[in-house]
C-alpha cells in the first residue's frame, strides 16, 4: 500500500484535484467494512429502535465491529427504510415515495451502494426543464428543448443559460455553485476523516466543531441573512437568487420551509444536495440501501411492525445495570405518517432485554417512546429540533399533463411569451409563493432505463399523460389538482408524511448521549438539528458506532466484556 500511495501521490500532483480524489479512494475505499474489534468475554447486547437509514447503517457497522459477539435486536414500527420508501402505483411500477436523491458528495451513501453492488440512476444530458413559480407566474424557466430551433438541445441549453444569466448574473450563479467552497462552509471530508480514525462525539456541538470552525455559529444564523451578506462574512448572493433559486430548492427539500425559516447550516446542506453537486437516486429504489444493510447486519431479533413504548433501567446478570424496552407488538401505524402522532397502545406490552446499549434511531418529536431515567430528562429537554414539531409534507402521485395556461413564462429581456413552450416538468416555488403546493416534478420509475426515461420526458413535453409527484402542506382536493393538471387518469395516491423538522434560525444543540457519562443510551436523530438527509443519518450512525466502541473499551477491564 505504501508503494501504491507514493506512486498515486506523484500522479495526483500531475493531474490535480481529480488525482487527489482518486488517491483518497485508493487509500480509503468507500464501503469497506470496519475493522473487527478484539473478541469479547460475552456477547454485547444492543437494541436499535428504528430501521431507517440511520438505524440500518449502525446495525451493519456494529456487525462489522463485533461479529458473533454482537446480540442485535431491531424494533421498527413501519417498513424497513423509515422515511426512505418506494411506492407502487396503479401502473404496476415503483417510484420514490420518500427520500429521493443522493449527492455525489455523500461518502457513506455512495459507500453503501458499492458494498451492496447497487448503481446510480443518472442519465447525463437528460433532464426535465425546471421552472421557478411564485403562485401566479413563472419567474424563470429552463428552455423547452422541443421548441428550440431544429429541436436541438444545444440551442435550448444556450437559451436557458441566457435566461438565468440575464436574471441572476453569471458571477452570482457561479458563486452559488461554489458555495460549499466558502471558508465558513462545513468541511465534510474532515469529519469523515475523524470518524474513520475512531473519534466519537457525545454532543452535536462537538461534531460541528470538527465539521468546521464556523459551523456552530451558522446553526444560529438565519439562512437568508448569511446567504445575502457580503463575502467573506457571508455568501454574497443577491436577494433574487436567495428568494427564488435557493428557497425553491429548500421548500421542496424541507417541507415548504425557506431561507427565512432555516438556519444557515441546513441551508448549506440543502445547497450541497442540489445546486452544488450532481445528484441521483439508486437504480431500483433508494430503499434497497437500508434493506441491504439490515441483511448484512443479520439481527438476532427483528420486531417489525412493533412500537417501542418505554425504555427503562433494569438489572442484568451479575447486578450490572442495563436497559429493558417495553414493546407493543400489536400497535399499528407509522410515527412519521398520519395527521397526528399515534399514542394509543394496541395491546399487551412485551418486555425485551436486558440490553447493554439502547440506540434510539427515530425522531423523539414524533415518537410514542417514553424514557424513564433521571439522568436522561435534562438531555431530552434540549434535544428537539427547532420548534419541536415536524412539518407535514403530503405527497401526491397522479397521472396527467400540466395545464399550459397555469405556467406561462414571459421573457422579460426579450419582452415576449413563447406560447409554443411546454410547461416545465420540475416546478419549485419561490419565497412568498401563493401556490397551494411546494413543488411539482415529473417522476420516473425506480427501474427506468435511459431509453424509457427519454420517452417519458419527451411524452411529457408533448403534453401526454405521465406520472407526477406534488408536494403540499395538506392534502389537495380533486378540484385543486384538476386546476393544475389536465388529461388526468386514475386515482391519486397520497402519502401523508411528517418528514422534516420544523426549524428555527436559532437552533439549540443537543446530545447524542442521553444518559450522561454512562454512554449506553444513544440518540441518532439529534443530527437533524444540523440537517435532515440520508447522509446525515449515516453520519450519526457512524458516530454512534464509535461511541459504542468507546463504551465497550471502557468496560473491558471490569469483568463486563
Amino acid at each position: 500500500r505504501l508503494v501504491a500511495a507514493v506512486t498515486a501521490a506523484g500522479a495526483a500532483v500531475l493531474i490535480g484535484r481529480p488525482g487527489l480524489c482518486w488517491l483518497r479512494e485508493l487509500l480509503f475505499p468507500k464501503g469497506r467494512p470496519l475493522s473487527r474489534q478484539a473478541k469479547l468475554r460475552r456477547r454485547l447486547r444492543v437494541a436499535i429502535v428504528g430501521a431507517g437509514v440511520g438505524g440500518c447503517s449502525l446495525a451493519h457497522w456494529l456487525r462489522d465491529l463485533y461479529g458473533e459477539d454482537l446480540q442485535l435486536t431491531i424494533i421498527s414500527d413501519g417498513p424497513i427504510g423509515g422515511r426512505c420508501q418506494s411506492v407502487e402505483l396503479a401502473d404496476g411500477r415503483s417510484y420514490e415515495g420518500g427520500a429521493a436523491i443522493i449527492s455525489e458528495l455523500n461518502e457513506y451513501m455512495i459507500g453503501f451502494m458499492k458494498r451492496l453492488g447497487l448503481s446510480e440512476r443518472y442519465f447525463a444530458g437528460l433532464s426535465a426543464p425546471l421552472g421557478i413559480f411564485d403562485g401566479q407566474r413563472l419567474l424563470v424557466r429552463e428552455a423547452d428543448p422541443k421548441s428550440a430551433l431544429l429541436g436541438l438541445r444545444q440551442i435550448a441549453a444556450a437559451k436557458t443559460a441566457w435566461r438565468f444569466i440575464s436574471r441572476y448574473g453569471f458571477l452570482s450563479l457561479r458563486r452559488l455553485k461554489g458555495l460549499m467552497r466558502h471558508s465558513a462552509a462545513p468541511e465534510f471530508p474532515r469529519l469523515y476523516g475523524c470518524l474513520r480514525k475512531g473519534q466519537a462525539f457525545e454532543t452535536v456541538q462537538k461534531l460541528l466543531n470538527c465539521l468546521g470552525p464556523e459551523c456552530v455559529r451558522l446553526a444560529s444564523v438565519q439562512a437568508s441573512e448569511w446567504l445575502c451578506e457580503a463575502p467573506p462574512a457571508g455568501g454574497g448572493l443577491p436577494e433574487n437568487v436567495v428568494n427564488e433559486l435557493v428557497t425553491g430548492g429548500m421548500r421542496s427539500n424541507y417541507g415548504g420551509q425557506g431561507c427565512e425559516n432555516l438556519h444557515t447550516l441546513v441551508g448549506l446542506v440543502s445547497i450541497a444536495g442540489g445546486f452544488a453537486s450532481r445528484c441521483f437516486p439508486v437504480r431500483g429504489g433508494n430503499q434497497q440501501i437500508p434493506k441491504g444493510l439490515l441483511d448484512l447486519a443479520c439481527p438476532d431479533r427483528l420486531l417489525a411492525g412493533a412500537t417501542a413504548q418505554k425504555v427503562r433501567r433494569a438489572s442484568s446478570d451479575g447486578g450490572i445495570r442495563g436497559w429493558e424496552i417495553l414493546v407493543d407488538i400489536q400497535a399499528t401505524g407509522e410515527a412519521m405518517k398520519g395527521a397526528v402522532s399515534p399514542d394509543n397502545a394496541g395491546g399487551e406490552l412485551s418486555n425485551e432485554g436486558p440490553f447493554d446499549i439502547v440506540v434510539v434511531a427515530h425522531p423523539l418529536e414524533r415518537s410514542r417512546l417514553k424514557i424513564e431515567d433521571n439522568a436522561t430528562e435534562a438531555q431530552l429537554a434540549c434535544n428537539s429540533c427547532g420548534t419541536g414539531r415536524f412539518r407535514r409534507c403530503v405527497t401526491h402521485f397522479l397521472r396527467g399533463a400540466l395545464r399550459c395556461g397555469n405556467f406561462i413564462y414571459k421573457d422579460i429581456v426579450a419582452n415576449r411569451t413563447d406560447i409554443n413552450e411546454a410547461p416545465p416538468l420540475a416546478i419549485l416555488t419561490a419565497a412568498g409563493s401563493v401556490a397551494p403546493f411546494y413543488s411539482i416534478g415529473l417522476q420516473l420509475p425506480v427501474d427506468a432505463t435511459r431509453s424509457e426515461a427519454k420517452g417519458i420526458v419527451d411524452a411529457a413535453l408533448h403534453g401526454e399523460t405521465c406520472t407526477f409527484k406534488v408536494f403540499a402542506g395538506e392534502p389537495l382536493s380533486e378540484s385543486q389538482l384538476d386546476g393544475l393538471f389536465e388529461k388526468r387518469e386514475g386515482s391519486t395516491t397520497v402519502l401523508d408524511w411528517y418528514a422534516y423538522p420544523e426549524y428555527e434560525p436559532l437552533q439549540q444543540l443537543g446530545s447524542f448521549v442521553l444518559d450522561g457519562e454512562d454512554g449506553s443510551l444513544l440518540y441518532l436523530n439529534a443530527i437533524e438539528q444540523v440537517a435532515s438527509a440520508m447522509e446525515m443519518s449515516a453520519i450519526a450512525a457512524r458516530n454512534a458506532a464509535n461511541l459504542v466502541v468507546k463504551f465497550v473499551d471502557k468496560h473491558r477491564g471490569e469483568n463486563r466484556f
